[in-house]
């Protein structure tokens, strides 16, 4: 396998400047590490979305239910948990994508 830089495959859908893999049939494929940063990027987001709507209908429930007015602790850990979905995870997924390291685990 060898790394090229242009689509040298006339008549072949792929993006221009992308690198291509080429493998033994002759078949553009995307580079693998492209395809990692995807879909990393793709589940940094999900999380992220999902963080925030679903925090955010935490504290939708706790400030439309006069009973649970007086709990705070839940509110501000939702508070907290939206805070860390807007700031740490985007900057995490730079850091990944910028160190080639995924420290997940």
């Amino acid at each position: 396998m060898e790394y090229i830089g242009r689509n040298p495959w006339a008549g072949q859908r792929v993006h221009p400047g992308r690198r291509y893999l080429v493998v033994g049939s002759q078949q553009a494929v995307a580079d693998p590490e492209t395809i990692g940063l995807r879909r990393r990027a793709a589940a940094y987001s999900t999380v992220a979305v999902i963080g925030v709507l679903s925090n955010g209908l935490v504290i939708g429930v706790i400030y439309g239910q006069p009973s649970m007015h007086t709990n705070y602790f839940l509110t501000n850990l939702a508070t907290a948990d939206i805070l860390v979905c807007v700031f740490v995870l985007p900057v995490t997924l730079l850091q990944n994508v910028y160190t080639g390291e995924c420290n997940i685990i």
